[in-house]
């Protein structure tokens, strides 16, 4: 991992490898990283690698200048009933600690 970080600018992986990578060995640190984009961010429920990645490698650094910027893709953030939609919201843009921006 220390050699790929050095040597390139960007990494692209799936978001259980980064999670091995930065939340259970270590070998890597959301401070190695300036942006992090997550692919289908609805997904990033519970357990999932994407919140693991959140929850502890990106929330630590919260507020620091060392705390990766977080861009979160997705075509429909809703899952199940539309009624949850705010809820939904909320809990997507509190865990990627981002805001959600749809097109009108």
């Amino acid at each position: 991992w220390r050699i790929c970080l050095s040597e390139h600018d960007v990494l692209v992986g799936t978001p259980e490898v980064f999670r091995r990578a930065m939340v259970d060995s270590g070998h890597a640190s959301a401070k190695d990283f300036s942006l992090i984009i997550f692919d289908e961010c609805h997904n990033a429920t519970g357990n999932s690698p994407m919140a693991a990645i959140m929850r502890d490698a990106v929330w630590p650094l919260a507020g620091s200048a060392q705390c990766p910027r977080i861009l979160g893709l997705t075509a429909s953030f809703v899952h199940g009933k539309l009624r949850n939609a705010e809820q939904q919201r909320q809990r997507l843009e509190t865990l990627l600690q981002s805001s959600l921006v749809c097109p009108e």
